[in-house]
């Protein structure tokens, strides 16, 4: 009787450590998994470290006389952090441009404006001969725009005045339209009359249709600053601008 109740007890505890045994190696398949994801996780943390560790922006050195608190700031056309403020350039009328133009028109205290090519272009025809092109802007700021209307009606038989100041360019900059008769009148007023710009005497041509005239355009002479229509077809210098 007793050995049957050893025999039972002996079973028992098999049975158990079997189970405890399958229990383990669940575990262990678990703690696997987890190892692994782990050392994935790991692996990418040390790649993102490498990488920031290699593509770190220098911090210059804090300078040593300043007492008050300045912020860290990277300034527009840098990658290169500074302590100091950014430098904004601010222009007035008559200076050189930041594209090497003549500055004629400031906006934002002259943070921004409208400069002018340093010479002009050539003579050209305005073009567009009978043709309603939607460049009836006379404002400044309507340059740019009547210059796009001009050239997407493609009409041009010859090089046009609207074409050729968009082809300027000059230091890199490209970004040049023909002004609108407002604008044309700014130069004559802003630099004409005070001998900047190396301006001629007779007609410019602006980029600005003549009310709903398809056969005329506005037209400023820089001989005496008088502004007026005139045909189309009349070859007259040019004088590319541009937004800063």
């Amino acid at each position: 009787m007793k050995f049957i109740f050893l025999l039972s007890l002996l079973v028992g505890s098999i049975s158990a450590s079997a189970s405890q045994v399958e229990d383990n190696a669940r575990a262990i398949a678990r703690n696997a998994t987890r190892i692994a994801t782990t050392t994935k996780d790991i692996t990418t943390i040390k790649r993102i470290i490498d990488f920031n560790t290699n593509h770190v922006m220098p911090i210059p050195e804090f300078p040593s006389n300043e007492t008050r608190s300045l912020a860290l700031r990277i300034c527009r056309g840098s990658d290169i952090p500074q302590w100091e403020p950014c430098r904004i350039d601010i222009y007035k009328i008559g200076d050189i441009g930041p594209a090497g133009g003549w500055v004629f028109y400031i906006e934002e205290g002259g943070i921004h404006g409208l400069e002018a090519a340093p010479e002009d272009q050539q003579h050209a025809e305005w073009g567009c001969y009978g043709i309603d092109v939607g460049a009836d802007g006379l404002h400044v700021g309507a340059g740019k725009t009547n210059t796009a209307a001009i050239l997407s009606k493609k009409c041009e038989s010859v090089s046009i005045a609207a074409k050729v100041a968009s082809d300027y360019t000059l230091n890199g900059h490209t970004n040049w339209f023909l002004p609108s008769i407002d604008e044309l009148e700014l130069m004559y007023n802003n630099l004409k009359t005070k001998d900047l710009g190396e301006f001629h005497g007779g007609s410019y041509s602006s980029s600005s249709e003549y009310n709903s005239n398809v056969t005329k355009a506005w037209f400023e002479n820089f001989s005496n600053g008088i502004r007026g229509p005139d045909v189309r077809y009349h070859p007259s210098r040019v004088r590319a601008i541009r937004n800063f």
